[in-house]
């Protein structure tokens, strides 16, 4: 990888965001930020201009649907791996209508994530 792809994490979990980086710096991944919630998320994938977001289901004020759904009607092209604590087969669904193409439930394996994100960009 000649450049770092740039990750920013929307999740209102510090241990998510501690966990993610632990999993994908080591790989030459550069996680950017973290976003508490989506309405913060989608301010800083205006600045922050990352490669790919993490972005988390629950969460306080727009959830990850509400995220998604605003962030691919701006860029339809991007990268987003959705998780959740909840195998909740409606909210997969959903989550795969609205654009996203990968799903992962927490807890997850740090080769899990890494395997998923070295598919997706």
């Amino acid at each position: 990888m000649d450049q770092a792809y740039r990750v920013l994490v929307i999740d209102d979990s510090p241990m998510v965001f501690k966990a993610v980086k632990r999993a994908i710096e080591p790989e030459g991944f550069q996680v950017v930020d973290q976003a508490f919630n989506g309405q913060e998320g989608l301010e800083k994938i205006d600045l922050l201009k990352p490669d790919l977001i993490i972005l988390d289901v629950t969460m306080p004020i727009m959830d990850g649907i509400e995220t998604a759904e605003a962030l691919f009607q701006k860029n339809p092209d991007a990268k987003v791996i959705m998780l959740s604590a909840m195998g909740d087969e409606e909210l997969t669904s959903k989550a795969k209508q609205i654009g996203i193409k990968i799903f992962l439930t927490k807890p997850f394996k740090p080769e899990e994530l890494l395997k998923n994100i070295r598919s997706i960009l």
